[in-house]
C-alpha cells in the first residue's frame, strides 16, 4: 500500500467520524424539535404530587455556575423553567414559588414539609422524604425572598429565567 492511499484512508475515516457526530447531533436537535411545546418549553408528562404537609418542595437545584459554562455561555443562556401547580380541591388556594435553596430551608425550619427527591416521568414515579415539624410557615406569598411566585385558586404558574446558584421549588 503506498503513502497516498494510507493518507486517503485515513482522512476517509475523519470525515466518517465527523459525518457521524454530525447525524448524533441532529437527531438530538430533532427529538428536541419534536417534544418542544408551541411555547418554547420542553415538558414531560403530567403527574399528580401529594403531600399532607405544609409544603411540598424540591430538592436544592444547582445551577451550572458560570465558571464552569464554555466560553461565552451563562447559566441565563440555557433557558426557563415553567411550574404550573392546580390544587385537587378547586376552591383551595395553591402557591409556586422558587426561592434561594437557603431562604427556603431557613422559612421552612421547623415546618412539616415534603420534599420530592426523585421525579420518573415513564413510568410516573415520585419519590418523597417527609421532613417533620410542628410550627406553621407564615404566609408564603408575604415572603420578600421569592424570585417567582404565583398564588390563587385554579391553575397557578411561574416561569423563570435560569440563573447561577442553589434554587428550591415550592
Amino acid at each position: 500500500m503506498n503513502v497516498g492511499k494510507v493518507v486517503m484512508l485515513v482522512i476517509g475515516i475523519l470525515l466518517v467520524l465527523l459525518g457521524g457526530a454530525a447525524a448524533v447531533g441532529a437527531l438530538i436537535l430533532g427529538w428536541f424539535f419534536v417534544v418542544q411545546r408551541a411555547d418554547g418549553f420542553i415538558t414531560g408528562p403530567e403527574g399528580t404530587l401529594r403531600t399532607q404537609t405544609h409544603a411540598l418542595v424540591s430538592e436544592r437545584l444547582d445551577l451550572v455556575t458560570d465558571d464552569q459554562s464554555p466560553t461565552g455561555l451563562r447559566s441565563e443562556d440555557i433557558g426557563r423553567l415553567l411550574v404550573q401547580a392546580t390544587a385537587l380541591d378547586p376552591a383551595s388556594a395553591v402557591f409556586v414559588g422558587i426561592a434561594p435553596g437557603g431562604e427556603v430551608e431557613a422559612y421552612l425550619s421547623g415546618v412539616a414539609h415534603t420534599v420530592v427527591t426523585d421525579l420518573r416521568f415513564e413510568p410516573f414515579e415520585v419519590t418523597y422524604r417527609d421532613v417533620p415539624g410542628g410550627d406553621t410557615p407564615a404566609a408564603p406569598y408575604a415572603q420578600q425572598f421569592w424570585v417567582a411566585s404565583a398564588e390563587g385558586t385554579g391553575t397557578q404558574q411561574v416561569e423563570w429565567d435560569l440563573r447561577d446558584g442553589t434554587w428550591t421549588v415550592v
